[in-house]
């Protein structure tokens, strides 16, 4: 407050700072800083995902565990949305990929998996890339030119491939259809419809990203410049984005099956909805996914 009584202010919204721009405010005679009432329910969110990141995760249960998982990858997502990549970003994603990482290896049958992520309050964006995850792992071992560098570039598409969808509601849209059929405004509508491209893009500045990952990222909506999505599949996509393709769809009918999951009707269903012969090599090798 000034001398005439009147609030001036320090830092905008979504303002970069760190811990020296606070000693020197201290250090003026700043003994207060207020935050808009408007803003008030965001910033104890933000601040909320800043000390979870920070937490180690060993500390926690395993329900715990999960919901600080979420809580860094929507942290996450808002960073990368808001300054892309940085040390700061690379360093939160580095530590979110390994948990997941970790998390898939805790459990030989994915079946203990599903019950455990369907049991939290976890959200769809969440259980999606961690279901995801497991399976691109499980399917990159069995894969007859599967290994451990394929293994590592497929989990770090899973991480990203969707990083630029902030909510469930975004990140549930999987077709043409869904989202002509969604209530999202324009904006929104266009980010889904180019979020596979702005993903692959920022890739592209990830510092060691895993080579071809932004290409397999572009893809995973079967359309190779990456805006919108395909309902045919034609022999220009990589088998790595095949095997990725796949492994997507069926973590979304997972999710959206829960306890009602009858995996061999899934099985036939892909299938029928890719009959030719270099998505049925991919579904012959998730019919072997131990439930």
């Amino acid at each position: 407050i000034d001398n005439e009584g009147s609030y001036k202010k320090k830092l905008s919204a979504n303002e970069e700072f760190d811990a020296t721009v606070i000693k020197n405010y201290i250090q003026e005679g700043v003994a207060n800083l207020y935050v808009m009432k408007n803003d008030r329910l965001t910033f104890v969110t933000n601040v909320t995902q800043e000390l979870v990141a920070k937490i180690e995760i060993e500390d926690l249960n395993e329900n715990e565990q999960i919901a600080a998982a979420e809580m860094g990858q929507q942290l996450l997502s808002q960073k990368l949305s808001l300054v892309g990549i940085t040390e700061e970003t690379t360093k939160l994603a580095n530590k979110q990929m390994k948990m997941m990482a970790n998390n898939a290896k805790k459990y030989p049958k994915m079946g203990k998996l599903i019950a455990r992520l369907m049991s939290n309050k976890a959200g769809y964006l969440f259980k999606h890339g961690q279901i995801l995850t497991y399976i691109c792992n499980h399917m990159m071992e069995h894969i007859d030119w599967g290994n451990s560098d394929q293994v590592k570039k497929i989990s770090f598409v899973a991480f990203f491939h969707d990083i630029m969808l902030q909510n469930d509601e975004l990140a549930m849209i999987h077709s043409e259809a869904d989202l002509k059929n969604s209530n999202l405004d324009p904006k929104a509508r266009e980010l889904v419809s180019k979020h596979a491209q702005l993903a692959a893009e920022m890739i592209q500045k990830y510092p060691h990203a895993p080579m071809g990952a932004d290409q397999i990222i572009r893809q995973h909506h079967g359309i190779t410049h990456g805006i919108g999505f395909s309902e045919t599949y034609g022999g220009n996509l990589s088998p790595m984005t095949i095997v990725f393709i796949i492994a997507e769809e069926v973590t979304d009918q997972i999710i959206r099956a829960g306890k009602d999951l009858n995996f061999p009707a899934l099985i036939n269903r892909m299938r029928d909805k890719y009959p030719t012969h270099r998505f049925q090599k991919i579904i012959d090798i998730m019919e072997q996914i131990s439930l």
